[in-house]
């Protein structure tokens, strides 16, 4: 491979998962980095951040978007419920992002709160990739349901 294409590919790969891939890494379990960093460290995945919304940037602890546990199932239910709870400034979220760290309140059953706690999401096929969202998602106003694996930094 010529320098130029290898520095090109580097460079790509270096923008599209700035915010993503370093996050896996840092915080996932060993399992998660295993698998998801290095699928992002080979575009076999492409991430974004999601954490910032529209209604009060990135503080964090204002964070309107919530991951409430259900234990029934282990999975968290993901919920941007208004128009201020839209996540803004997602780079590579309109094109090409297949997946996102999602930065979300963390609700445990009885309705406690355990703060902000980052959470994987799956946004498009794997297959072809397109401009469509899997499921119609678009970080607005929406639900996902991922499995209890899908959340970084252990903590139930």
């Amino acid at each position: 491979m010529s320098q130029r294409l290898s520095h090109a590919r580097t460079s790509h790969q270096h923008s599209w998962n700035l915010a993503f891939q370093p996050v896996i890494l840092s915080q996932g379990s060993p399992e998660q980095v295993q698998d998801l960093g290095e699928r992002a460290k080979k575009l076999a995945i492409i991430g974004a951040y999601a954490q910032t919304e529209l209604g009060h940037g990135s503080e964090v602890s204002r964070l309107e978007t919530t991951a409430t546990y259900l234990p029934e199932t282990e999975e968290f239910e993901i919920h941007s419920p208004t128009l201020t709870s839209t996540k803004w400034w997602v780079g590579g979220l309109a094109k090409t992002a297949t997946h996102a760290v999602v930065q979300a309140q963390l609700i445990l059953p009885g309705g406690k709160s355990k703060g902000p706690h980052l959470f994987i999401v799956q946004l498009r096929s794997l297959g072809k990739l397109s401009m469509r969202y899997t499921d119609g998602l678009n970080l607005r106003q929406y639900q996902r349901i991922i499995p209890y694996e899908r959340v970084l930094h252990w903590v139930i």
